[in-house]
C-alpha cells in the first residue's frame, strides 16, 4: 500500500514539473533562422513565401506545407526548423493510445486520472486540455517516450538520439506527415479525426469559415502567439494534410486563412489538371484504338473482296472448261456418228448383212464411252486428255465448305487481349420488348449462337410488374436482362434483376479498370468505364485501390494474394468463370501456379458464393 502511495504521488510530482514547464519552453525557440530561397515563380512555395513576408515581420519565424494525401504531392516553406509545439505534441500522443485500442491491447473505458479514455481523448484533443493530456504523457513516462512511441507517425528513427532529446519541439515536415498518416490510415487511430473535426470552430485553419471540412490541433503559446501553430487535414476532393508554425508576431487572420486558400486552389487545380491531362491521353488512345480497328475492319474487307474475286476467278475458269468439255464431247459424239453412218451405208451398199450388223452393234457399244468422255473431267484433244487441276477443284471445295458453314454457325469473334476497348456496337441490335414470344421472333438471329443451348429465360417466367425484357442481339452476342420478384428466407418479396449473356468467343469477357491501369487514383461510375469499353452489358466489380483483402488479378498480372477473408471468381482465357473459396490459396506461390494452370486472364474478390455447378451453395447467415 505504501508503494503505491509513492508511485501515485511520483506521478502527480511529475505532471506537476511537466505542467510547469510548458511556460518556459519558449527559451527554445528555434534551432536555425529561415534561409531566404528564390521559388520558381507561379510555384506554391513562392507562393507561400509572399503569403509570410505579407502576414509576419522580417524577424518573425513562418513555416508551412502541405501535402496530397492521395497522390502524395507535398510541397514545403521552411519546413525543418524545429519549433515548440505548443499543444501540437497531443495529437501524436493521442494517436499511441487510439491505436492500442485498435490493437485490442488497451479499451475506451481505461482511466486516467478518474476518467475513461474516450472522455480523455476529446478533452486533449478537440478542448487542448493541458492537464488531461499530461496525464496521459505521464503514463507513458516523459518527452522521450512519448517521441520514441510516436517516431513513425513523425517519419523519424526512434533511435536517434538528436531526435529524441528535443522534448516537445517539432517541425512542419513532421507534423505533415503526422496527418497524412492519420488520413491515409485512420483505421488505426479510432476516435482521433473526428475529434479533430470538432476543434477550434472559426480559428486558426477554419478562420474565415472555409468551404471545407477541416480537422485540426492547434497549439497556442504565450497568450497571442510567440508561438502560433495549426497541422490537421482539409477535406477537398483529395484530403490534404497541412502544417503552420510561427515564432513571433504575426497576422494569424491572413495568414491562416490564406494558407488554407492557398493548398486546396492548389490541389483542386492539380486535380482539374491532371484529369484534363488524363482525358487528353484517353482520348488519343482512343482514337488510336479507333483507327487500328478501322484499319484491321478494312484489312479485313479488302481480304474479303479478294476472296470473292478469287471465287469468282475460279468458278468461271471451272464454267469456261466445262463448256469446252460439252463442245468436245460434241463434236466427238458427230464424228463418232458420222464414221457409223458413213460405214453403215457403206456396208448396206455393198450388201454385206452380216458387217451391217456388226456396226450396228458397235455403234451401240460406243455412246456409253462418248457419253462418259465429257463427264469425266477428261476429253481428248489434238494434245491429248485436257483435266481440270486439283488445285482448282480443291478451292472450289473450300470455298463452297466455307459458305455452308458460315451459314450453319456464329462467327468466330475475338477481342485481343492488349486491345482497350471491342468494336462499337450496332444501335440497330438494341431492342425492348414485352414478352417472351415477342422474344423469339425479335431474337431470331440467335439461333446459331445458342447452338441448342437453352435459356434460364423461359416462357412460363413471369416479369415483375410494369416490367420488360431488354435485349441486344447480333451475330456474335446475345444479351438479355429482365425482372422478377422472389421470395427471401424472411418470407420478403423482393425485385431481382437478371442478366442472361450468350458469347460466341470467352475474349469478349473483359475487365475495365480506371486509367486503363491497377492502382490508379481515377474514379469512375460503370457507365463511363462502359462507353470506353464499348460494352454491351456492364456491372460494376470490386475495388482494387480501396481494399486490403481478397486476390487482384488483372491482365494475367498478380498484385494482391491475401485469399483469407473473400472468395474469388477467376476468368480463364476461355471466359469460363472459376470460383475460389476463401482460405484456399493462401500465399503468392499457391496463387502464382492456379493463374498459371488455369490461364487466368484477371479476377474478382466479393463473397460469398452463392451458385456453383448449378446448386445453391448459400451460407445459411447470408
Amino acid at each position: 500500500m505504501k508503494r503505491r502511495r509513492l508511485r501515485s504521488g511520483a506521478k502527480r510530482l511529475t505532471a506537476l514539473l511537466l505542467l510547469l514547464a510548458l511556460p518556459i519552453l519558449p527559451v527554445f525557440a528555434a534551432d536555425e533562422l529561415p534561409v531566404p530561397t528564390d521559388y520558381p515563380e507561379g510555384s506554391p512555395e513562392a507562393a507561400m513565401a509572399a503569403l509570410a513576408e505579407a502576414a509576419a515581420p522580417s524577424y518573425t519565424i513562418v513555416a508551412m506545407g502541405f501535402k496530397n494525401t492521395v497522390t502524395g504531392e507535398e510541397h514545403y516553406f521552411n519546413p525543418d526548423i524545429h519549433m515548440v509545439a505548443a499543444s501540437l505534441y497531443k495529437t501524436p500522443l493521442n494517436m499511441i493510445y487510439a491505436e492500442r485500442i485498435a490493437r485490442g491491447e488497451m479499451s475506451w473505458d481505461e482511466r486516467f486520472n478518474g476518467r475513461s479514455y474516450r472522455e480523455v481523448q476529446q478533452a486533449s484533443l478537440t478542448y487542448s486540455d493541458n492537464p488531461t493530456s499530461v496525464s496521459l504523457l505521464v503514463d507513458i513516462g516523459d518527452w522521450q517516450g512519448l517521441r520514441r512511441n510516436a517516431a513513425e507517425y513523425l517519419g523519424e528513427d526512434s533511435e536517434d538520439t538528436d531526435y529524441l532529446r528535443r522534448t516537445n519541439r517539432f517541425t512542419v515536415r513532421e507534423m505533415v506527415h503526422c496527418m497524412d498518416l492519420l488520413q491515409t490510415q485512420s483505421e488505426r487511430f479510432p476516435g482521433v479525426l473526428d475529434c479533430l473535426k470538432l476543434s477550434a470552430p472559426g480559428k486558426f485553419l477554419k478562420t474565415n469559415d472555409p468551404p471545407y471540412e477541416i480537422a485540426q490541433k492547434y497549439g497556442n503559446l504565450n497568450e497571442g502567439g510567440t508561438f502560433l501553430h495549426a497541422a490537421g487535414v482539409i477535406y477537398t476532393e483529395e484530403p490534404i494534410a497541412v502544417c503552420v508554425m510561427t515564432y513571433g508576431p504575426t497576422d494569424s487572420v491572413s495568414l491562416f486563412s490564406g494558407f488554407v486558400e492557398l493548398a486546396a486552389d492548389y490541389t483542386e487545380e492539380s486535380i482539374a489538371r491532371r484529369r484534363a491531362e488524363e482525358e487528353r491521353l484517353a482520348e488519343e488512345k482512343r482514337r488510336a484504338e479507333e483507327e487500328r480497328l478501322a484499319e484491321e475492319q478494312a484489312q479485313r474487307e479488302a481480304d474479303a473482296e479478294a476472296e470473292r474475286i478469287r471465287a469468282a476467278e475460279l468458278a468461271e475458269e471451272a464454267e469456261a472448261l466445262r463448256i469446252r468439255q460439252t463442245r468436245r464431247k460434241g463434236v466427238l459424239l458427230a464424228l463418232g456418228f458420222g464414221l457409223f453412218l458413213l460405214l453403215t451405208a457403206l456396208a448396206v451398199g455393198l450388201r454385206k448383212k452380216r458387217f451391217t450388223f456388226l456396226l450396228l452393234l458397235l455403234g451401240c457399244l460406243s455412246l456409253p464411252f462418248f457419253s462418259l468422255a465429257g463427264e469425266s473431267g477428261s476429253v481428248f484433244s489434238g494434245r491429248g486428255p485436257v483435266r481440270l487441276s486439283e488445285q482448282s477443284v480443291r478451292q472450289l471445295r473450300r470455298s463452297a465448305l466455307r459458305e455452308t458453314e458460315m451459314s450453319e454457325r456464329p462467327p468466330h469473334y475475338t477481342v485481343e487481349e492488349s486491345a482497350a476497348a471491342g468494336p462499337a456496337a450496332d444501335p440497330a441490335c438494341y431492342g425492348r420488348v414485352g414478352s417472351y414470344e415477342e422474344l423469339q421472333s425479335a431474337a431470331a438471329g440467335a439461333g446459331a449462337l445458342l447452338s441448342g443451348d437453352t435459356l434460364m429465360l423461359r416462357e412460363d417466367t413471369q416479369l415483375a410488374h410494369g416490367s420488360a425484357i431488354r435485349y441486344y442481339c447480333d451475330e456474335t452476342i446475345l444479351a438479355l436482362v429482365w425482372q422478377e420478384n422472389c421470395v427471401n428466407r424472411l418470407g420478403q418479396t423482393l425485385t431481382a434483376t437478371y442478366a442472361e449473356v450468350k458469347i460466341a468467343d470467352g475474349s469478349q469477357l473483359r475487365r475495365k479498370l480506371s486509367d486503363d491501369s491497377y492502382g490508379s487514383s481515377v474514379q469512375k461510375y460503370p457507365t463511363e468505364l462502359a462507353v470506353e469499353a464499348n460494352a454491351v452489358l456492364a456491372l460494376n466489380g470490386d475495388f482494387y485501390r480501396f481494399q486490403n483483402t481478397g486476390i487482384h488479378v488483372y491482365d494475367r498480372t498478380i498484385y494482391a494474394w491475401n485469399g483469407e477473408q473473400t472468395d474469388s471468381c477467376f476468368v480463364d482465357a476461355a471466359g469460363d468463370l472459376l470460383f475460389v473459396s476463401q482460405g484456399t490459396l493462401t500465399d503468392r506461390e499457391a496463387v502464382e501456379r492456379y493463374v498459371r494452370e488455369h490461364d487466368v486472364r484477371f479476377g474478382v474478390s466479393f463473397g460469398p458464393i452463392l451458385l456453383r455447378d448449378g446448386q445453391n451453395v448459400c451460407p445459411e447467415y447470408y
